[in-house]
């Protein structure tokens, strides 16, 4: 992979779920915003996330994308654009956020949320697709001999903001979790 894409200091790798699917899922412990869980995802009703590089929204089961959108509230007129949340994806102990620019489009007609609902049946689903809004915040590798997804904070040479310190904002650790580093992937 392109090493320089990648802005975090590392590629957190994560074993695909469910590969009989023939999509690139990964069990998805919860979803957050800010730092508060939303238990849309339980052991009874587990949650996975396809990395969706055809789809330029998020999209998911009418439940879940429903109350994403009910949460975070986006208002068309930009309203409450500059107190928008973080939303992010908690794969095992990390946590991937995406920040308001990622998720909503404002435009000089308004301010419009990535989000779409999308019923994949069995066995493909359910999931949601993590398209355009994550894979452009997130670097992903997928490695196909070791059927694993690689995620870092990806390298946008526009970005103004210092790349480490957006890296340790958008990428968090609740603890101490097994990843391999990018230079072992393949180990």
């Amino acid at each position: 992979f392109d090493e320089g894409r990648v802005a975090s200091e590392e590629v957190r790798w994560y074993r695909i779920a469910r590969p009989e699917t023939g999509m690139w899922q990964l069990p998805l412990a919860d979803l957050m915003v800010d730092d508060q869980e939303q238990q849309a995802c339980t052991k009874e009703s587990p949650c996975f996330a396809a990395m969706d590089s055809g789809s330029t929204v998020i999209a998911g089961p009418k439940d879940i994308i429903e109350g994403i959108i009910l949460r975070l509230n986006v208002q068309e007129d930009c309203s409450n654009y500059r107190s928008l949340p973080m939303f992010g994806f908690k794969f095992g102990d990390d946590i991937y956020f995406l920040e308001k620019t990622d998720y909503v489009k404002k435009t000089g007609a308004g301010c419009f949320h990535q989000f779409e609902v999308v019923n994949l049946p069995p066995p493909r689903g359910p999931a949601l697709l993590l398209g355009e809004p994550f894979l452009r915040r997130f670097y992903t590798v997928f490695d196909r001999p070791t059927l694993k997804i690689g995620l870092a904070l990806a390298y946008h040479a526009n970005e103004k903001d210092d790349q480490t310190s957006l890296s340790e904002a958008l990428i968090k650790r609740r603890k101490a979790a097994d990843s391999i580093s990018s230079s072992s992937a393949n180990a």
